[in-house]
Formats: structure tokens, sequence, C-alpha cells
């Protein structure tokens, strides 16, 4: 028998107790929810996160021995350059600190930027925070990770995520930019991609579905690919298409020991037993007998010896005319340097080195050609990490920023004269290989 209620009269069933509990949290839910829509499902925290709170993440630091993280280590003026000559090696800290970046995403449309699509591999574009790079206006940072190929445009914060298949192969790839978007092809005899701007990627046809490297040429718009079998295959130019244009590179005059790399101004360095050469279709100009530390449009950084056992760095000009040492410059180990890049104006150099011993790691290094400072980046991406041609850092055109992947595949930007580095949105996907190219 029930008990009377307080006011005389029947208190609810057990059942009609739950049914009123439930109703009321529903209608809970729904007031909770339309305040979530309201508020663009961030809430009074998420808002005031997205004006002033920078993105987290784990940014690139600047190493310099016993010297506080944030600073640079300066080696000492180049030899015969316009920098003084004279007292000890000085240490220059960062002029600027890197801005606060928030990383919260304004708009989504087509694929979301974790790869994921709409079931067609259409690519997908996100609004990231403006004005992160000041002045970088007139180019995009064009990369490759696990989830595609990836646009960002800093003059106004977009990001394009497009779905490319997954390799056929876990070996070493090229990924260079053509005026309609970029390429991605294998060594390995398997399917690569052109992945147009805009659009969906579309697998490769022609010369250009074939094994072995793939560069850029002289013009934009223009690819070296091999033709023959082997590391010693003849270089023919090509269009984005894989149209042969003409022009042949013969590598049959040299015992070449390795595949042929960019040489920075859209011709090939090849490796034999007696040095490297610059190889362009009017024949092959000795660069050094050492190793190649970067190249560039304007020349070489190289690291070699000479006939008393005298090692070091030195700066050759692209016509093979002039060479510069640059003193202090210290490698761990010269044979574990990955190739690296000349900035466009050729005032700056960057590449990365393995260095090994109870754990192994990689640095990144940003070199000033004239005064011969050397900042070196401890959080760049590991060599293993990115087995394609293409570095995993690009300078921008003006040669302002150094964009570079850090371990965690994170995108960063070293200011080359302050040596801040800016954290880029955490909604730009991780990447493992970076170009940089002219807004189209």
């Amino acid at each position: 028998m029930e008990a009377p209620g307080g006011d005389g009269r029947r208190g609810p069933s057990g059942r009609g107790r739950w049914v009123a509990l439930i109703a009321g949290f529903a209608a809970l839910i729904a007031v909770i929810a339309v305040q979530h829509y309201l508020t663009g499902g961030s809430g009074a925290s998420s808002a005031a996160a997205s004006t002033s709170t920078p993105a987290p993440s784990s940014p690139g630091t600047i190493r310099s021995a016993s010297i506080p993280t944030g600073t640079a280590r300066s080696n000492g003026p180049a030899t015969g350059s316009a920098a003084s000559t004279a007292g000890p090696a000085s240490v220059v800290a960062p002029t600027a600190p890197s801005p606060q970046v928030s990383a919260r995403s304004e708009t989504i449309t087509g694929a979301s930027p974790s790869g994921a699509s709409s079931g067609d591999n259409a690519p997908g574009t996100t609004t990231v925070g403006k004005g992160v790079l000041p002045g970088a206006t007139g180019w995009d940072v064009v990369a490759y990770g696990a989830v595609g190929v990836v646009r960002y445009r800093p003059a106004d914060g977009t990001v394009t995520v497009t779905p490319v298949p997954s390799l056929n192969s876990t070996g070493p790839y090229s990924f260079v930019a053509t005026p309609r978007g970029s390429i991605l092809r294998p060594l390995d005899s398997v399917p690569g991609y052109a992945i147009p701007v805009g659009g969906r990627a579309i697998e490769l046809s022609g010369l250009l579905d074939a094994e072995g490297p793939l560069l850029a040429g002289p013009k934009p718009g223009q690819l070296w690919v091999a033709h023959g079998p082997g590391a010693a295959a003849n270089l023919v130019l090509v269009d984005p298409e894989g149209r042969r244009l003409g022009p042949t590179i013969s590598l049959s005059s040299i015992g070449v020991n390795d595949w042929p790399a960019p040489d920075g101004s859209g011709y090939a360095l090849v490796s034999s037993g007696s040095g490297i050469y610059d190889a362009r279709p009017d024949g092959l100009r000795l660069v050094t007998h050492g190793i190649v530390l970067a190249a560039g449009p304007t020349g070489f950084l190289v690291y070699e010896c000479s006939d008393d056992a005298k090692c070091g760095v030195a700066v050759v000009d692209a016509a093979g005319a002039s060479r510069h040492p640059i003193d202090g410059i210290v490698l761990t180990d010269p044979q574990r340097v990955r190739r690296g890049i000349i900035s466009p104006d050729g005032a700056f150099a960057a590449f990365s080195e393995t260095v090994t011993g109870q754990t192994s790691h990689s640095e990144l290094h940003l070199i000033n050609l004239a005064s011969g400072l050397d900042r070196v980046v401890i959080d760049a991406l590991d060599t293993a990490q990115s087995p394609g041609f293409t570095p995993a850092f690009a300078f921008s055109p003006d040669g302002s920023w150094l964009l570079f992947a850090t371990h965690s595949g994170q995108l960063d930007a070293l200011d080359t004269t302050t040596g801040a580095i800016t954290v880029l949105p955490t909604a730009i996907p991780p990447v493992s290989a970076v170009l940089v190219q002219p807004t189209s």
C-alpha cells in the first residue's frame, strides 16, 4: 500500500518517479545543446582560448652549447666576407619572440584536416589563424604527409588537404611542385600521383610513370625523369603530363654511383668515385671532390679537404669560378649530412645532420653564408622519418623564413634574421616533405 503524500495526496509510483526524472534530464540536455550550438560549440572558455592561447605543440628549439634555449650560436665570420674578422665568435639572441598562435579552426569544407574525405578523395579546406607569419605573402607551403598533400597559404590562413592513395612502397620518393599543383612519385616502379590545386589525386602517366627520381627542371612545369635502368639512366626533360620536351642529360661518361639529385637550379647533381658533378645537357662540371652540403640557384655549400688534409666548409659559386671558405662550421660527421638547400637569394644554407651517440637525433643547420652564423635546430624531423628526395624544410622565396617539420611532423617557421621560431597552427596535419612555391 502506497504512503500518502505530505499534502494528503498520494505520491507518485516508482515508475512515475523515474519517468519524471528522465524527462527532467532530457530537458537539461536540450538546454545545453542549444547553448552549445549558439556559441559555436566552444563555450566561454573556448572563446577566450581562441583569442590568445598559443597552439599546443612541440616547437623546434635552437641549440647552442652552454647557452639557454632560444639563442643562436655564431661560429665566427666567413673568411673573405664583409663581416668583421676580428674578435671571438659571438652569441646572438633572437630579437623577437615567437608570436602566440591560435590553432582554432574557423571553417571546414569537404575533407576534414585529418585526411578523412567524403568518400571520393575530394580535397578539403580549413581556415586557421591569419597573420601568423608577418610579411609572408605571394607563396604557399606545399607538404606531404600521412594524410596526403597539404597546401598552407600564410597570407590568409587557408589549409587545403588532398588525400593521396597509399604508396605501394616504403622506399624513397620524389615530391616536386608544378605551376598547377605537385607530383609525388616513388623511386620504385609503382604508381605515383599528380595532385592538382583544388583537384583530386591522379595517377601518373607517360614518361612520368617510371622508376627513378623526379627532379625539377630549369623552368616552371619542366621535369627531369630517368629514362633507362638504374642510377646511370639518362635524364629526359618532360612536361607535367609526361610528354617529352626534347633535351637530355647523358650520364654515360662517368661511373655514376648514386641516384641523381636536384642541383637547385633546375639540373642534376650526380656522384661518382671521382667527385660530385653538376650535370646539364651541355655536359658535366666538377663541383667538389668532397661532399655537397647544400645546393641552390646561386651555387653550392661543400665540405672538402685539401691535399695536406685540411678540411672545411666553403661556398662554391654556380659557375665554379670561385670558392670562399667559411671558418668555424663544426659538423659531428659530414658523412651523415643529408644534402640541403640554399635560399633563392644565396644568403643562407640549410641542411640536416644525424648525430649519433647514446641517443641518435637529427639537427637542422641554418647557416648565414656571409657571417658564418650557424643556428642549429634540435627538434627537426629525423632523417629516417623522411625517406624522400625532398628535404623536410624549405625557404620562402625572399629567404626570410625557413619552413621545417619537427620530429613529430609539426610545421614550424624559423625567422632567418632573428632566429625566432614560430609554431604554425596545429590544425595543419603532420608532414615529412616540405616545398614552397609562388601563389598560383
